[in-house]
């Protein structure tokens, strides 16, 4: 099971799925809403 787990591993080191951990959590606080005038 261990070699399971270190297979996986090593599987998403080297298809990028850790490289870049800041980016998402930061993006919904630089997301900006667009801004619709209410119509009359």
């Amino acid at each position: 099971m261990a070699t399971c787990f270190l297979g996986a591993f090593f599987w998403a080191q080297r298809t990028g799925q850790n490289d870049d951990l800041h980016t998402p959590a930061m993006r919904i606080l630089l997301d900006d809403d667009e801004v619709v005038p209410p119509e009359k």
